[in-house]
């Protein structure tokens, strides 16, 4: 059955590009050797030293991490440089013997840049873009028990293909998912919905099985659709489906459904299929997708119908990033931005521009936000079409995705060579769903004649202004906003030319406009932000938006409250957020006026200021509607601790996301304090992450546990640890009491995740001088001139016989004939590999070649080992060797000695040495697998 374990802790971590002894060209053996499949230099290899790497937890963005440059400009990277280097990750995995015969593989949810993925020591995967994740199919260089494995990914962020911040790293989650080789593909299942007559809803699944058997197989695919009750609607069965061996097949499946529950912004009812394959009478693997019935329609006279409603799109973008963490966002992270939109009524979400982590599409699904899923690159080349094609089939069950966007703001569109493009990655994705429209964000000509002929949508970026004229040139296109920065407020200026408050809104309430997505919700730099601030702080803006797209819902705010020193009895200006016909405030208990409601402007209002309490009244009707109070705040004598998650799961991945506000002994924020320094602390249950505030020099680089309030807010981010008790985080300043907030979790214990194990092989050998005629193993020992002998790699043998004796080198250095034998050292710790389940420890050599000696002391115990002779035909074959090291145990130091006696050209320890858990007959099957290989070459027939 299937296993998807999580495989986020405890990577090594390098920055930059470590030194590595690259292969001698005096040793043609180590070109030889690195050549071959197992070909991997330095950090990708599995016996590479990385005991002085930094351990990291994923996500993990080091862009972020590094922090920002003073020689870069602030811009719309914020101070970090273009070129932002690159990295190197390892992590040791185990496989169990009962996973041979599996499929493995592994899933990067996402990896900024461009990335190298290497698994035990062989290249498996390049990968050209963050926004879409990949897998790896590593399963036919898997290894298994104490033979671990190890993947080592190389990110390069040398170039950089987006205008904004994009950050560094492995920075979303990976996977190791084991499946029968009959299983269902990754992202395989695709579930289309059509209305029929009257209620009858027609659903249409399909199921992609690769067979990874090496033969055909004939088995059963089992589809059961659960309504959102949790009833069983349909259970479709296809039993006689022949799969071919090494292929993919798709299964076709059919039903219908009367009067389903349909998903959409207001109800977002969503449907589970699970999809099962049996073989042979037993299920070999079970998978699930989440999705949503519903029907659009796109009209170019009368904007968009979802289920038959007409519905215009208000929704906002976001970039991929959390100030503070970069692009490395918890799923918590992304819940709270996209439940922000929610709260002030937007209900669409534009992923700006790139495919988000895969929980934004689960949240927008869970909160109605309809989804603008955009590619990145725009290009014909089979990398971005692969691109597309992973972005498609991953989200194409989500029925938040209204639309596909293939580019943003691309000036190639208005030329034959874009045309060209759009309609290859058009075509691209129609091939895994042709049942959504297609578009992308115009910047450029977007009154040029023929651009957008194939477009199924016109989005426009920024000029709402011209709905008219585009609709008046292009009548048969729908038409929306793309982008949208015109938002709520004062009459402004754009372009050079004036606008009238609230352009956007306006135009989005044309008959003809689907609507559009206000670019951005949060600020991507470390400020206050238009909308909301980096850390999720509503600014006046947002409240406007509160106001206008909940005209139904009573509400009044005042903004930005009633603190402004130094201004006593001085004009300010505030904006009342609200939504009744109009608003009257008191200052003091005193009336200072009424004004009439303009949603568009978030109605402006000047009045002295008098420190004490405000109150707005708004009025409906004549009637009382909704009401605000704002007060001036006094000196900070405590700080209030806020979690923003609406819950926090003990399970080692969720973060809690953690305000800190000062505030007064009457509880008022106190909005204008800065300068407190604030040290973070949690109890086991939890460990520090990061921390933000909004900061004017727009530093938003990464946090230690001491931050300092700005603008009398905070905010921490705690990863919540499989620990069985309440998560404790307390905040402390000097002065004031130390706050502590108790946080009760929802208990559902660790994800299951990949199990760490620690590098096993020995990895700081040295080579001694030659030692022509005679060597004295004994006596070698003994005078332990290690110092002077020379560190060396194993890929291949040494050349330490280069020159030595007469050949193709020269006259050498002895006669030809003369003996020569060297030797090799190491001092290394045991490490710990858990249970060794009645196996014996052994150091296990995969492949000394050569008559040697083999000794393992810790200066009380020994183990000792003899390699008979050397290979029968010198360098083509691998003989293996054990040495039996039961006597020892995990943390005992231990030196190891190989003796290498008359050596030839191809001699010594040519391959990775490691500790393994072994039975006897295992050691005895090794020697006995040389003896017989060694028998061979002597048959004579």
């Amino acid at each position: 059955m299937r296993e998807r374990l999580l495989m986020n802790r405890n990577w090594l971590f390098y920055f930059g590009e470590p030194d590595y002894k690259r292969p001698k060209p005096t040793s043609s053996d180590q070109t030889y050797h690195g050549s071959r499949a197992e070909n991997a230099r330095g950090p990708a290899r599995r016996d590479f030293t990385d005991s002085d790497w930094k351990t990291v937890t994923l996500p993990h963005d080091f862009v972020n991490e590094n922090g920002p440059s003073p020689d870069c400009l602030p811009g719309e990277k914020h101070g970090y440089p273009l070129d932002r280097g690159s990295a190197w990750y390892r992590r040791y995995f185990r496989l169990e013997e009962t996973d041979r015969g599996k499929r493995i593989t592994l899933l990067f949810d996402g990896v900024a840049t461009r990335c190298e993925v290497y698994v035990n020591s062989m290249f498996f995967k390049l990968n050209r873009t963050a926004g879409i994740g990949f897998e790896v199919d590593i399963t036919d260089a898997a290894r298994f028990g104490t033979d671990y494995n190890l993947v080592s990914v190389h990110v390069d962020c040398h170039d950089y293909e987006a205008w904004y911040y994009e950050g560094g790293g492995i920075y979303r989650n990976v996977w190791l998912i084991k499946t029968d080789p009959l299983a269902v593909d990754l992202w395989g299942t695709f579930v289309r919905s059509k209305q029929l007559d009257g209620n009858q809803w027609q659903l249409g699944v399909e199921t992609k099985v690769r067979n990874d058997y090496y033969s055909d197989k004939t088995a059963k695919v089992i589809s059961r659709i659960v309504d959102p009750s949790g009833e069983t609607v349909a259970e479709l069965v296809c039993d006689t489906e022949n799969f071919f061996a090494q292929a993919v097949t798709t299964v076709y499946q059919n039903v219908l459904l009367s009067d389903p529950a349909l998903w959409s912004p207001e109800i977002c009812n969503l449907y589970t299929l699970y999809t099962e394959i049996v073989l042979d009478g037993e299920t070999v693997d079970d998978y699930q997708t989440t999705f949503g019935i519903r029907e659009l329609r796109f009209d170019p006279d009368h904007g968009m119908f979802l289920n038959g409603k007409k519905t215009v799109i208000y929704g906002f973008a976001n970039h991929q990033i959390q100030v503070g963490v970069g692009n490395a966002m918890s799923d918590s992270m992304r819940e709270f931005q996209l439940r922000t939109i929610h709260d002030i009524g937007g209900n669409g979400f534009r992923t700006a521009h790139s495919p988000h982590g895969p929980a934004t599409y689960d949240y927008c699904d869970r909160y109605g936000l309809m989804v603008m899923d955009e590619n990145r690159i725009f290009q014909p080349s089979d990398t971005v079409k692969d691109e597309v094609r992973r972005l498609i089939k991953r989200d194409r069950n989500h029925p938040s995705v209204i639309m596909w966007s293939l580019y943003n703001e691309e000036d190639t569109v208005t030329h034959e060579t874009g045309k060209r493009i759009y309609r290859r990655l058009a075509c691209t994705a129609r091939e895994l769903d042709p049942t959504r429209p297609i578009s992308g964000a115009t910047s450029y000509g977007m009154f040029s004649e023929g651009a957008d002929e194939d477009y199924d949508l016109l989005g426009i970026n920024h000029q709402t202004m011209n709905f008219p004229a585009l609709h008046h040139a292009k009548p048969d296109k729908p038409l929306y906003s793309s982008e949208m920065v015109i938002p709520l407020g004062k009459a402004r200026s754009f372009l050079g030319s004036d606008i009238v408050p609230g352009q956007d809104a306006h135009s989005t309430e044309l008959e003809y406009a689907i609507g559009g997505y206000h670019f951005t919700a949060w600020a991507f730099g470390s400020d206050r932000g238009r909308i909301f601030a980096c850390d999720g702080t509503p600014r006046t803006i947002a409240h406007g938006f509160r106001a206008y797209l909940k005209q139904d819902e009573p509400f009044v705010k005042i903004c930005p409250g009633w603190n402004h020193p130094e201004k006593e009895g001085q004009k300010v200006e505030l904006n009342i957020a609200n939504n009744g016909d109009y608003v009257e405030l008191f200052v003091n208990g005193t009336s200072r006026g009424t004004v009439k409601t303009d949603l568009y402007t978030i109605t402006p209002f000047t009045t002295l200021y008098e420190p004490g309490e405000i109150q707005a009244i708004a009025y409906k009707d004549g009637k009382r509607w909704a009401e605000d109070t704002a007060r001036t705040s006094g000196e900070p004598v405590a700080i209030k601790l806020v979690m923003e998650n609406p819950s926090l799961k003990d399970d080692n991945d969720d973060v809690a996301i953690i305000s800190a506000y000062l505030v007064d002994d009457g509880g008022n924020w106190c909005d204008t304090e800065t300068g407190y320094p604030v040290h973070w602390d949690c109890n086991c249950a939890g460990e520090y992450v990061s921390s933000v505030s909004i900061r004017n020099d727009g530093y938003m680089g990464w946090h230690g546990p001491d931050t300092t309030f700005f603008e009398g807010k905070v905010q921490a981010f705690f990863r919540s640890l499989a620990v069985d008790q309440d998560l404790v985080i307390t905040a402390e300043t000097e002065g004031l009491p130390k706050a502590e907030l108790v946080i009760r979790r929802d208990k559902v214990g660790a994800i299951p995740a990949v199990t760490e194990v620690p590098n096993n092989f020995i990895l700081d050998w040295r080579i001694s001088k030659l030692y022509p005629y005679t060597m004295d193993d004994e006596q070698v020992m003994k005078e332990r001139q290690i110092e002077l002998w020379e560190h060396i790699d194993t890929q291949g043998s040494p050349d330490i016989l280069y020159g030595a004796l007469p050949g193709r080198t020269g006259p050498g250095l002895y006669p030809a004939g003369t003996s020569m034998n060297y030797a090799y050292y190491s001092c290394t710790m045991i490490p710990d590999m858990g249970n060794k389940g009645g196996k014996k420890l052994a150091l296990f050599f995969e492949g000394l070649d050569g008559i040697a000696n083999i000794v393992v002391t810790d200066g009380t115990k020994t183990a000792q080992g003899h390699h008979p002779a050397n290979s029968p035909w010198p360098g083509h074959y691998r003989p293996e060797m054990v040495v039996d090291c039961d006597q020892f145990k995990p943390g005992d130091q231990v030196e190891i000695w190989v003796f290498i006696h008359d050596a030839v050209r191809i001699t010594g320890i040519g391959w990775p040495v490691r500790w393994a858990f072994m039975t006897q007959q295992e050691i005895d099957e090794v020697a006995e697998k040389e003896r017989r290989e060694w028998a061979l070459h002597t048959y004579k027939g």
